[in-house]
């Protein structure tokens, strides 16, 4: 996986202001044509204009096949087995395109939850490193812990992740 662009900026405080580019629009500039004809696909099968399409075109089949349009000869008589086949094809084409897209969607939902946590540990270090330093300036200053208490504790990610498991499977 290449490395994401990063765009760093100054603030007031003179520390460097991290921005990343959208995981929607980096991994969309890398997908294949057939992963983005099938997201302009599902985004277009998803309109309310597809809907009216479709049963457009549905009454119109009925109303012609059901000899209810003199003059247009018939070609699909009841109990319309064309239309029925036609019908199931588009909802396999549906099907199979809506779920690359929902694919698409769940890997980028994975990568963002794993930077999430990424960013949860490392805020976690430096929150740990803040409290011992205050706990450390608390002795050099002799202050009392009931006066300022930093609460520090040790960070166990294997603990949590091993109380997540847990609960997991006891749903």
């Amino acid at each position: 996986m290449q490395r994401r662009k990063v765009k760093r900026t100054r603030v007031k405080a003179k520390r460097p202001v991290v921005t990343m580019t959208s995981f929607r629009e980096e991994i969309s500039s890398r997908q294949h044509a057939l992963a983005q004809a099938a997201d302009y696909l599902t985004k277009l099968f998803g309109s309310g204009w597809f809907l009216l399409m479709n049963i457009s075109g549905l009454s119109f089949w009925l109303i012609w096949n059901l000899g209810l349009i003199s003059g247009l000869p018939t070609i699909d008589p009841f109990p319309f087995n064309f239309l029925i086949t036609l019908v199931s094809l588009e909802a396999i084409f549906l099907s199979i395109i809506v779920l690359m897209s929902q694919k698409r969607a769940a890997r980028i939902a994975e990568i963002r939850e794993e930077v999430d946590l990424q960013v949860d540990i490392k805020v976690e270090q430096d929150v740990q490193r803040i409290l011992s330093m205050l706990e450390a300036v608390q002795k050099q200053l002799n202050i009392r812990h009931h006066q300022v208490t930093p609460s520090v504790r040790v960070f166990d990610l294997e603990q949590i992740e091993a109380q997540v498991v847990k609960d997991l499977d006891n749903n």
